[in-house]
């Protein structure tokens, strides 16, 4: 039954359209004209834009977040990615440890955590004293999607468990500790991306065909060259 039900509140989102944003940033919307306007009305700072190989663009600013229960707003990174000149993903960063249950708990009452996908993903453990793990929240509409996530490093350590034991199974025990790194959301548009990724699969496709053109005439040249000097050798008085 609860299983179903969480399938049904699920389908819900996922059947419904959206339009998220923060701080004037909308995904969907004119990178160029939507950067400009939130800049010009101080709800970002610090604008950096940087344009790719394919000439897309990105940006990173910073931006101020209101929470709950306390009187300053925080500082938090945003990064924004965009094609043809449409957002298609932006990223808010924090890493203030003060406030990562107030940023987390904003987020799963707005959207409603009932209505969200848990995913937790764990690094390999290895010879590693160290690995990062995460746990997010997943909401995912029919258009858009938002991704609320916490990143931790899991550290371990042998200790002494009881010094009485001989055996190392019994003498020794691990010991596990949990740092916070930051809190990551991540808004993404599907329909956008999708066009994205349609864009980089024909550009792979182009860039093979181009490949191969420039190993077909490099064998056409590395034939000709063999055969003139071939010709060359047998002309030769030895």
């Amino acid at each position: 039954k609860k299983v179903q039900d969480k399938k049904e509140r699920l389908s819900i989102y996922a059947d419904s359209l959206v339009n998220l944003s923060f701080k004037g940033i909308t995904l969907g919307k004119s990178f160029i004209k939507t950067i400009n306007n939130a800049e010009n009305k101080k709800d970002i700072y610090n604008v950096v834009i940087e344009s790719d190989n394919e000439g897309g663009k990105s940006a990173t600013c910073a931006a101020l977040l209101v929470l709950p229960d306390v009187s300053e707003e925080e500082e938090v990174r945003l990064k924004i990615a965009s094609f043809q000149d449409t957002i298609t993903s932006f990223i808010i960063i924090s890493d203030k440890y003060e406030t990562r249950n107030r940023i987390m708990n904003l987020y799963k009452s707005k959207y409603n955590e009932e209505y969200s996908e848990i995913e937790t993903d764990y690094d390999n453990w290895g010879d590693k004293k160290r690995r990062s793990w995460s746990e997010s929240n997943i909401w995912t509409f029919k258009n858009q999607s938002l991704r609320l996530s916490c990143f931790k490093t899991e550290q371990r350590e042998n200790y002494v468990k009881d010094a009485r034991m001989r055996s190392p199974k019994n003498r020794y025990g691990v010991r596990y500790t949990n740092y916070f790194n930051k809190v990551v959301i991540i808004y993404s548009d599907l329909k956008q991306l999708e066009k994205v990724n349609e864009y980089d699969a024909l550009r792979e496709v182009e860039l093979a065909i181009k490949r191969e053109k420039e190993r077909a005439i490099q064998v056409r040249k590395d034939s000709i060259e063999r055969v003139e000097n071939e010709k060359r050798i047998s002309q030769q008085d030895f």
